[in-house]
């Protein structure tokens, strides 16, 4: 694929929702990032981002991981 480019709207979109304190698209962005890495067999960096992605979706209900379903 094209994870190159996909790597780089994920962090252009986490920028976007840090600056912003958008909570929910930071959440989504870092779980993209996991996925990404993931599919790159990056296994320590893909940890790391869905990591961030469940801290941020843990702190509130209405938020719900696909893989948590």
């Amino acid at each position: 694929g094209r994870y190159d480019e996909a790597l780089k709207y994920g962090f252009i979109s986490l920028k976007f929702a840090e600056e912003t304190q958008m909570i929910e698209p930071m959440g989504w962005a870092n779980y993209a990032l996991g996925v990404f890495y993931f599919d790159m067999k990056d296994y320590v960096a893909a940890e790391n981002y869905y990591k961030k992605a469940f801290d941020i979706f843990s702190k509130d209900e209405k938020f719900v991981l696909p893989c948590a379903r």
